[in-house]
């Protein structure tokens, strides 16, 4: 893990509980690019996410018994109530529940 001093962050995710097989959980984490939280390398298949969150991430899951499937919000926001209701971003993947592809 890499070594994060004197940053403070606010990390807003959105978590889908997808699996438990054999005392695994699996979580699907929804979260947005923000370096140097999180940050995208690679593309296509070879895209891989690094920074502070996949860290985390990669250190409390075997404490937790879990794995984690870190994906990015499709629409590239945080998340705000449109005109229509609907909430956009992360906390619309989150509202309405959607499956986000692994």
């Amino acid at each position: 893990m890499d070594m994060w001093y004197g940053y403070t962050a606010f990390l807003l995710v959105s978590v889908f509980y997808t699996s438990a097989t054999e005392g695994l959980t699996d979580y699907r984490v929804t979260t947005i690019l923000h370096p140097p939280l999180v940050m995208s390398q690679g593309d296509g298949n070879s895209r891989k996410f690094v920074g502070l969150l996949p860290d985390l991430l990669d250190k409390i899951g075997p404490m937790m018994n879990a794995t984690f499937s870190l994906n990015h919000v499709q629409d590239n926001r945080y998340g705000t109530l449109d005109n229509t209701g609907n909430w956009t971003g992360m906390i619309g993947e989150l509202v309405n529940k959607l499956k986000v592809p692994l």
